[in-house]
């Protein structure tokens, strides 16, 4: 005996305006407006805050560079002698 057909909804219509591309389009650009929303938080003192300790970690780079070079150049072996032929 043979089941009978299930009816099936008939499906709605794709909108051919409303593209994959368009859809990601949208949500790259939700997601670059979030993130750039949230880099945006904070005031002036703060601002200014953050860049004086980025001016000393800056300094501070600066003097480790001049010690590890002043170990190099201290360390460098003087020139030795010419050998002077024996009679």
């Amino acid at each position: 005996m043979p089941s009978e057909p299930i009816a099936h909804p008939t499906p709605l219509p794709i909108n051919p305006r409303v593209t994959r591309r368009r859809v990601v389009g949208v949500a790259v650009i939700g997601i670059a407006a979030t993130a750039f929303a949230s880099c945006a938080q904070g005031s002036s003192p703060e601002a200014e805050r953050g860049r004086e300790l980025d001016i000393e970690r800056t300094s501070v780079v600066d003097n480790l560079q001049a010690t590890e070079t002043a170990r190099l150049i201290s360390g460098t072996p003087r020139a030795t002698p010419p050998t002077t032929p024996e009679e």
